[in-house]
């Protein structure tokens, strides 16, 4: 064999690896599908009030970041995603009757279109909804399309 078959050999392999472990998310249910531009788009959970404590200890519970291979830092009112691409998710109404957060992807790498890590991104996300749903079974999500910008690469 040359090395133009292996190649072709090699990238077939990662391609099927790729996949399956895409089936295997749809599968376990650590990912739901969603359209190619979610990441633009920021979720809004309004549930029940929520103590900054139960927070935590729902946060630790799922570890939301973990599956994402994202680490995770801040505190009941913020918590911040880093890694291969960012997103928050911050406390934005706290009263007596409710609590409300918001999630957001803050930056990400993409190629035609389609962010580079997009089924990591989807990992966190479908992680924050059960969560989220975990504390209130009656969740209340709305999406909301964000301001993009976009830089561009001269090249």
């Amino acid at each position: 064999m040359d090395a133009k078959t292996i190649a072709i050999i090699i990238a077939l392999v990662i391609a099927a690896i790729g996949f399956y472990q895409k089936v295997q998310h749809r599968k376990e249910g650590s990912t739901v599908s969603r359209s190619r531009d979610f990441a633009a788009y920021s979720e809004t959970f309004t549930l029940r009030h929520v103590s900054d404590d139960e927070f935590t200890a729902a946060v630790k519970a799922s570890a939301p970041h973990a599956r994402a291979g994202e680490s995770m830092h801040g505190n009941a009112a913020k918590l911040v995603f880093e890694g291969s691409f960012g997103a928050e998710l911050v406390r934005t109404e706290q009263t007596d009757e409710k609590s409300v957060y918001t999630f957001r992807f803050t930056n990400w790498k993409s190629r035609y279109g389609v962010p580079n890590d997009e089924e990591e991104m989807n990992l966190l996300l479908t992680a924050v909804e059960r969560m989220f749903v975990s504390l209130d079974p009656n969740t209340k999500v709305v999406s909301q399309k964000e301001d993009i910008t976009t830089k561009r690469s001269i090249l």
